[in-house]
């Protein structure tokens, strides 16, 4: 076969042509990317603002509030052992807690929970709320943290191997600072207990 230096030239600058085509249409893609993550930032921006701006006007959960909410047992014969309401209500926030034991003591289940209602809560609500924006995945000698969603609700899922034991943290309703744990408890018996909290019935009471 005869050689067709033109030929060769042609398709040459052929390739060159479609790589840099190729080129352009990753640049045009990491950049729609890239404009697409700041206007998720900047959405999550507002939220967070108008979020805080909207609790900093309401007022705090009462103590006889908290306690109307409080469950007193849960599945699997978990009565509540301890209670405390609005232990930093002199700060201007009000909070709650409360334990409930299995009836052989073995396996426990601890509540906390901060109302980010009022001027000073609405400015501590940060931590929690980046749980709903953050994605955390990092393992450790001890267990992990990672993001997760159950039933629609965004968490960070804390597991510590050593007494098999898991936190779950999330900002809840757009109001509450939300921490649960469990001891000597399985992953999917920790998610139980969160979800038999009627959390729901909590925002309904504040609102």
């Amino acid at each position: 076969m005869k050689f067709q230096p033109n030929l060769c030239i042609a398709v040459s600058i052929l390739l060159f042509f479609s790589a840099c085509l190729n080129d352009v249409k990753e640049a045009a893609s990491s950049v729609s990317q890239t404009s697409k993550t700041i206007k998720n930032a900047e959405k999550t921006i507002d939220h967070r603002a108008s979020t805080v701006e909207t609790l900093s006007k309401l007022e705090p959960l009462t103590k006889s509030q908290w306690e109307h909410w409080s469950p007193e047992t849960l599945p699997g014969g978990f009565n509540r052992t301890h209670m405390a309401s609005n232990l930093m209500i002199q700060a201007g926030i009000a909070s709650f807690g409360a334990t409930y034991r299995s009836k052989e003591n073995s396996k426990v289940v601890k509540i906390t929970i901060m109302d980010g209602a009022g001027p000073k809560a609405s400015g501590s609500i940060g931590a929690f709320y980046n749980t709903l924006i953050s994605e955390f995945d990092t393992k450790h000698n001890w267990g992990y943290q990672r993001s997760v969603t159950e039933n629609g609700i965004k968490a960070k899922e804390t597991h510590f191997t050593g007494n098999n034991k898991y936190e779950l943290t999330t900002f809840y309703g757009d109001r509450f600072c939300l921490t649960v744990e469990t001891e000597q408890m399985e992953r999917e018996e920790a998610w139980q207990m969160f979800e038999a909290m009627e959390l729901e019935k909590l925002v309904a009471i504040a609102n």
